[in-house]
């Protein structure tokens, strides 16, 4: 399949389906693959990965669907990865995410919004994320973050959502899990903990936007002691993003 450069792109879509997406914006959409291949000659891009020279690169749909926005307006939200074609296989190989959304225009649909908002992920795949309703009409996604190093995991979990004409992180927990199973010894005392964060979402009349409530639960170390710890944490929205409630 001929490979299209990343400055090709269409605004415009007669539908909303992955195929129609990835044509408009790579040139072509292999189906049953579920991807595009395309010359990337972007310089800033291409220094993500830190290459130097023009590089093919392989795009994949995270996540698309229809909606209707605040103001009754429908929408084509998408999410993307997009990673170097060849040798992108390693822990530390985390592909570019890019949130892409066309508005409904009579018969068709315009590109309305296009950006990367975060390289994260693993063996050159995004990481895990849930699809949230924050509100009557506001979709959020969630993405579980984690990193692992000398028997130590650690986790973290962010929530991104497109609000007023920009995708952004309106909540980030950067110690919302972890556990050092990897480097302790289980038979001795005090040695071993393990403790995670559940999320859940509180209806709120009257706004928008639903409130969140995070329970951090299980057992850490401090001053060499094992301490169960149950932690409970309401955020609410306020001025575009989630604030603990004091």
């Amino acid at each position: 399949m001929a490979q299209k450069p990343n400055g090709f792109v269409s605004t415009k879509i007669n539908q909303p389906t992955k195929y129609s997406l990835m044509n408009a914006l790579f040139g072509n959409y292999d189906a049953k693959e579920k991807k595009s291949t395309w010359l990337c000659n972007d310089r800033q891009l291409l220094s993500k990965f830190s290459l130097q020279t023009k590089a093919s690169f392989v795009s994949k749909v995270m996540y698309s669907d229809t909606a209707t926005d605040t103001n009754g307006k429908k929408e084509f939200l998408a999410l993307i990865s997009s990673s170097p074609a060849d040798d992108f296989n390693c822990h530390v190989c985390s592909p570019i995410l890019e949130c892409v959304v066309f508005n409904k225009q009579s018969n068709s649909w315009t590109l309305n919004y296009r950006s990367n908002f975060d390289q994260s992920g693993n063996f050159g795949a995004p990481p895990h994320f849930d699809v949230k309703k924050i509100g009557k009409s506001s979709t959020g996604f969630l993405f579980y973050e984690g990193s692992t190093g000398q028997g130590i995991t650690e986790e973290g979990l962010s929530l991104y959502a497109y609000i007023n004409g920009s995708f952004k992180k309106i909540l980030g927990i950067k110690d919302s899990g972890g556990d050092n199973s990897g480097e302790c010894d289980s038979t001795k005392p005090n040695n071993c903990y393990t403790y995670n964060t559940t999320f859940n979402l509180i209806e709120t009349n009257n706004k928008p936007r639903y409130n969140i409530k995070l329970n951090k639960k299980g057992t850490i170390i401090k001053d060499q002691k094992l301490v169960t710890i149950d932690i409970t944490d309401t955020y609410q929205f306020v001025n575009g993003v989630y604030e603990k409630v004091k």
